[in-house]
């Protein structure tokens, strides 16, 4: 179950790699496709394994990774 997402900004990504390098659960990629800066931009490709763990968006250089943290609550 998903504990949150994270929300990339494309064009201020400049495809560093950093964030999927540091991925704890491994759902993080290049696009194959680009930015207006021409760069391949960072995206998630399994949302759902998401542990909103932040380490993302605390290693990107361009803070262009925002993580949604969805609240869990006893029973559902």
């Amino acid at each position: 179950m998903a504990r949150g997402k994270p929300e990339f900004d494309i064009e201020a990504c400049t495809g560093c790699n950093k964030c999927v390098d540091v991925c704890p659960q491994n759902i993080l990629m290049l696009s194959d496709k680009y930015n207006k800066q021409k760069k391949h931009f960072a995206e998630c490709f399994d949302e759902g394994r998401c542990t909103a763990c932040s380490e993302c968006s605390g290693i990107c250089p361009e803070y262009a990774i925002r993580i949604w943290s969805f609240s869990i609550t006893a029973g559902g």
